[in-house]
């Protein structure tokens, strides 16, 4: 059976060819990701124009998600060495262009954090290169703070900075995220993801955004929320509600919070996310090892196939591919690693157990009816007219154990389906009554995808055809019989 989990594999510097984007296509990549936290628009332009090619060439969608910075908080500028800090030695930190004079003959390093002085405190953690260094603030004056070193090492320019117990009053949505989200809906991205997303006000703002800059025939993109602040955590319901889908971030999250309350969150979000038919992706250090070697280490395999079993849509590469030594085969790990742990979902999988009673939806009545039949009959596949993808991902989300083919007439919906569970795309004419909707599915099923004449499938749609509604018209249906509908199927 074909694989279900979606592989998302971020673009970058080790894959920036043609040829290397194919072979990462071809070895399982379903979903593109562009990084804005590096690169410039034309690196990037380059990138979607050459994915939307090699979609084209191959004759397989792949979706291309637009991941915002944020307000990314970084260390300055520091020697080309950088910086050794010590366990005990005391630091100055400052966010000041100029360097202040300080009464001690500790070093300075400058940071690039907004409001740093006014928002920590005697006692507040430090954090700096991915959690790996911890200050501890000893004293805070307007214009500097001393840190003493509780976890030192090599300290370079520009990591990453996190401040776990302050809150720096600034804008989620900052203005380099505004500039690069233009530039993705003029190129056309499918998905767009927000970093450090703390309410679900900061995914309205998002959404407003893209209501007022969209183009005229701009496709919407699915908005995707992720989360990594324990301001999420607690916002985590209203957050799920307002986005498209959600990421479980386990870096930065692994880094505000415990590492020891990661694998348990990871489990809460994919859970709510599903009860609630929302994308979720899991993300970060999923193969970690393989940005150097060729194999993974048996951890990482078994956290790939324990994403799966908690019923996660997709899971993602950052570095591995974005900056790795092996891009293509990285996916290819992956892609296999989640082919045997489906085949194994029905024994150690959790989302048979989850209540559906978290969304009341006619559409997603009908999709839950169709996955019921399907599973009753011996049904080859569930097919789904859709033309805003809704009822692909309700299908989606019942999680059938036969296939999903996505039958659509827009190629922006076609694109987005790339990032949905279980669910193939393929682009066919529009149809505007049963009968040429059932004509669609026989030449599609026996024709290209190989089908038999006998084999039965699922249909989903909503009447009247055409008429751009939710689903509410189910028909089990036997490829090569004649079927005449005599109701009042055509739109008005």
């Amino acid at each position: 059976m074909k694989r279900r989990v979606k592989i998302i594999a971020t673009l970058g510097p080790a894959c920036e060819n043609a040829e290397t984007i194919r072979a990462m296509a071809e070895a399982g990549m379903d979903v593109a990701r562009l990084n804005f936290s590096h690169g410039t628009h034309e690196q990037h332009a380059q990138r979607i124009q050459t994915v939307r090619q090699i979609s084209k060439e191959l004759g397989k969608e792949i979706t291309i998600l637009q991941d915002l910075q944020g307000p990314k908080l970084r260390v300055g500028v520091l020697p080309e060495n950088g910086v050794d800090l010590y366990p005990g030695e005391l630091i100055v930190l400052t966010s000041k262009k100029e360097l202040p004079e300080v009464p001690h003959s500790a070093k300075i390093l400058p940071m690039d954090v907004p409001n740093l002085e006014a928002s920590v405190h005697e006692g507040s953690r430090v954090l700096m290169d991915d959690g790996n260094l911890e200050l501890r603030v000893k004293e805070v004056t307007p214009d500097y703070i001393i840190s003493e070193v509780i976890n030192g090492g090599k300290l370079r320019s520009q990591k990453g900075v996190n401040l776990p117990e302050a809150n720096l009053g600034i804008e989620g949505f900052t203005e380099k995220d505004q500039a690069d989200l233009m530039f993705g809906l003029e190129h056309g991205v499918d998905a767009v993801a927000m970093s450090f997303v703390r309410t679900a006000e900061d995914i309205r703002t998002v959404k407003r955004a893209i209501e007022s800059w969209c183009p005229e025939k701009c496709s919407v993109p699915l908005v995707i929320a992720k989360i990594e602040l324990p301001e999420a955590i607690q916002n985590l319901h209203e957050i799920v509600h307002e986005a498209d889908g959600v990421m479980v971030a386990r870096g930065d999250l692994g880094v505000e919070m415990s590492l020891a309350e990661v694998p348990t969150l990871q489990k809460e979000i994919i859970y709510l996310a599903n009860r609630h038919a929302k994308i979720v992706i899991t993300a970060t250090q999923m193969l970690e090892t393989m940005i150097q070697n060729p194999r993974p280490t048996r951890a990482e395999a078994s956290d790939v196939a324990n994403a799966v079993f908690d019923g996660t849509d997709a899971v993602m590469l950052s570095a591995e591919t974005a900056a790795g030594k092996y891009p293509v085969e990285v996916i290819r790990t992956m892609a296999s690693i989640v082919t045997d742990a489906e085949m194994n979902y029905t024994m150690w999988g959790h989302y048979k157990d989850l209540p559906r009673e978290a969304v009341q939806s006619d559409a997603l009545s009908i999709t839950w009816a169709a996955r019921e039949l399907a599973h009753d009959r011996d049904v080859r596949a569930i097919v789904v007219f859709t033309e805003t993808g809704r009822t692909a991902l309700y299908t989606s989300k019942s999680r059938p154990a036969v296939p999903i083919l996505a039958f659509t007439p827009v190629q922006e919906t076609l694109q987005k389906l790339g990032l949905f569970w279980g669910v193939s795309a393929h682009l066919v004419p529009f149809a505007n009554s049963v009968e040429s909707m059932i004509q669609i599915v026989e030449e599609m099923l026996l024709g290209k995808l190989g089908f038999s004449k006998g084999e039965q499938i699922v249909l989903i749609s909503g009447l009247p055809v055409g008429a751009m509604r939710q689903p509410n018209f189910c028909l089990l249906h036997t490829l090569g019989e004649t079927y005449t509908y005599s109701g009042n199927d055509k739109k008005a």
